[in-house]
């Protein structure tokens, strides 16, 4: 028996919102998100670390967000969610995400990892990722400078480097 060549489309039940529906059940959300009390980790509540899997993700008052923007860093401070006592994995709680997302005018996005490494006598160093590298156009003699802006926090910008003789 032959394949049948036509397919038959089946309606689909849910057709796209107009503009009218998505604005009216986006202004419930918000308002949803808005009430007091509605929290998905209550200060001081434990439960599982979805990284790590630790019983150590503890609902907090005092989480605070940092966000590269353009040559500097928004920096959120006093959020509510959850942070990993562990391993330091950290999510916000929906209304404050939403506030951040709002504020910032767009959404986050993953960030590359790199590893420090000892590369000689009391010496560190980054390998950077093959996706860094090429997006910024980075070449072995280009200078990063580097701007500290707390303990665990730091802007660096390349600059191209003189090749060798």
């Amino acid at each position: 028996m032959k394949k049948k060549e036509t397919q038959d489309w089946i309606q689909d039940a849910h057709p796209a919102p107009s503009v009218e529906q998505w604005a009216k059940a986006t202004a419930k959300v918000k308002a949803d998100l808005a009430k007091p009390g509605r929290r998905l980790w209550p200060d001081g509540s434990k439960s599982t670390c979805p990284k790590c899997r630790s019983k150590a993700f503890e609902g907090r008052n005092d989480l605070s967000l940092e966000i590269p923007s353009r040559g500097h860093v928004v920096i959120f401070r006093h959020l509510q969610g959850a942070r990993c006592g562990k391993c330091g994995y950290q999510v916000l709680e929906p209304s404050d995400q939403h506030a951040v997302e709002e504020e910032v005018g767009v959404s986050f996005h993953s960030d590359y990892e790199a590893k420090v490494s000892r590369i000689g006598s009391g010496t560190l160093g980054t390998y950077w990722p093959k996706d860094v590298t090429r997006a910024m156009h980075l070449e072995a003699h280009d200078v990063a400078r580097i701007h500290v802006i707390a303990p665990d926090t730091a802007v660096v910008k390349f600059e191209k480097g003189k090749p060798e003789a």
